[in-house]
């Protein structure tokens, strides 16, 4: 009975012998054929920039390779590069070797920029000084971009934006005054309808204000409300001057009424005139509101609509 045990207890530990060194012999033989395909050299940098072991390595955008261990050393930090070995003789020794931002979300990955001396390559354990490169945003990416877009503003447009926003200030400040001087004929209603007009001229005049102060900044913004906004800027631009070329009409017919304000109260077309602009401006507080909120909600849309446009002026002038 014992020899019988002892047979299955030698039979059993024979086969899982064989198992073990079967599987860990076929491990190393795969790790030995994938190590015999890279070839590795070091990189020294002053900052890893979030670089670690696993990440990507491209050259010209396409992976040729990953970040096989980080160390540091000393005041540096050692990246120790595996590149495929159909890369070999491939990487110029002046080529520039940069950490680089790959996406918006901060993923970092090694980039390559390859040299021009065609005699002289990195190769497999060699030393290299790597560049810490800036690593910039895909912000001012767009950025960039939106300054271009910008740019296309002709000068007019940008002289109707800050006689608009002074315009608004000025018929602001005559509305405070008109209430001042004519706080006794003016009913409780209409002092309500002029507060809530001089309140959404102020918001409309902080939106163009900080549209146009933000453009580096609140790049987002800008290209948002590139499109439209250029489009339905000279519409909006000649309804405020006609809302305050008609305002001023009436401040100036109460203040030279023959030095008296009673006119203003008595004749009827005065009034009902006023009355039509406050509406009028009530109006189009809502129309440049609905603007603003649809830029912000449709950035796409604008974005496409500048982007045909511009096509098609490319495509008359050829």
């Amino acid at each position: 009975m014992n020899l019988k045990l002892s047979k299955i207890f030698w039979i059993g530990f024979l086969v899982l012998s064989t198992s073990i060194f079967f599987f860990y012999g076929v491990r190393f033989l795969q790790d030995e054929n994938f190590q015999s395909s890279m070839f590795t050299f070091k990189v020294v940098y002053k900052d890893a920039q979030g670089i670690d072991s696993g990440d990507d390595v491209q050259m010209l955008g396409k992976k040729i390779g990953f970040v096989k261990s980080t160390i540091i050393e000393g005041q540096n930090i050692i990246c120790e590069i595996s590149i495929n070995n159909n890369y070999k003789n491939s990487i110029p020794i002046d080529s520039k070797i940069e950490i680089t931002q790959q996406d918006i979300m901060g993923s970092k990955i090694v980039t390559i920029f390859p040299g021009k001396d065609t005699r002289k390559f990195i190769l497999d354990g060699d030393t290299i000084s790597g560049r810490n490169a800036e690593v910039v945003s895909l912000t001012q990416d767009i950025g960039d971009f939106a300054k271009k877009i910008n740019s296309t503003f002709g000068n007019q447009q940008k002289q109707q934006i800050i006689s608009t926003i002074a315009n608004i200030e000025d018929f602001v400040a005559q509305l405070n005054d008109f209430m001042t001087k004519n706080k006794d004929i003016i009913s409780s209603e209409d002092k309500e309808n002029l507060h809530f007009i001089i309140s959404n001229f102020s918001d409309i005049s902080d939106n163009f204000k900080l549209i146009l102060n933000n453009q580096k900044d609140n790049i987002e913004k800008t290209i948002k409300n590139t499109g439209e906004f250029s489009e339905k800027l000279p519409e909006l631009y000649e309804k405020i001057n006609l809302g305050l070329t008609e305002l001023k009409a009436i401040i100036v017919g109460v203040n030279d009424g023959e030095g008296s304000l009673g006119k203003f109260v008595k004749q009827d077309d005065l009034y009902n005139n006023a009355n039509e602009f406050i509406e009028n401006a009530n109006t189009l507080v809502v129309d440049a509101k609905d603007l603003i909120s649809d830029v912000k909600k449709n950035p796409k849309k604008y974005l496409k609509a500048y982007l045909q446009a511009d096509r098609e002026v490319k495509r008359e002038n050829k």
